[in-house]
């Protein structure tokens, strides 16, 4: 059986070889145009009632690559029948 202790080594070692091997030391053309320190937000907007799946997931992701990114848990706004997930870096 594995230990939660194990499992959570897992899934950093899942994370850090994945971005190893897709980020590698970069895509060339961004960081040739966005500055190192630029920061920014992202708003993921859902158009339809559903299930947002792997959002421990994504925050594990977003904290491996900078600690400091916040990833604020899904809101659902009525009125637009629109579920909402930011990425705001602090």
């Amino acid at each position: 059986m594995t230990t939660e202790a194990q499992f959570q080594n897992e899934v950093h070692l899942i994370i850090k070889n994945a971005i190893r091997e897709d980020v590698g030391d970069g895509n060339h053309a961004s960081l040739a145009c966005i500055p190192k320190d630029a920061q920014d937000k992202a708003t993921l907007l859902v158009k339809d009632e559903g299930i947002i799946a792997g959002v421990a997931f994504v925050k594990m992701i977003f904290n491996y690559v900078d600690e400091n990114i916040v990833v604020r848990d899904p809101t659902i706004i009525p009125t637009l029948k629109t579920s909402r997930i930011n990425f705001i870096p602090l």
